[in-house]
């Protein structure tokens, strides 16, 4: 997540051209989107290490989310500011 002024989820596929990461999301991410984002299939959590920055509530609720989807505590990774 870059945590500029908008919260952005960024994806980091070996085949990009670049070698840069492909924005998939802009915008406040919250549950729903993040639902949104695992459905359509841009956010994997098998043996993710999730990486979080952001504002207490944005943490609250992204990592309830991600707890209530089984995603093991080793593998949450947060900074809150």
């Amino acid at each position: 997540i870059n945590n500029g002024r908008t919260p952005e989820l960024e994806h980091r596929p070996e085949d990009l051209s670049d070698g840069g990461p492909a924005r998939i999301h802009s915008g406040r991410l919250d549950a729903h989107a993040l639902g949104q984002l695992h459905r359509d299939g841009l956010l994997s959590l098998d043996d993710a290490h999730i990486y979080l920055c952001g504002p207490g509530s944005f943490m609250a609720e992204a990592l309830s989310w991600l707890e209530a989807q089984g995603v093991c505590e080793d593998r949450l990774h947060r900074e809150s500011f």
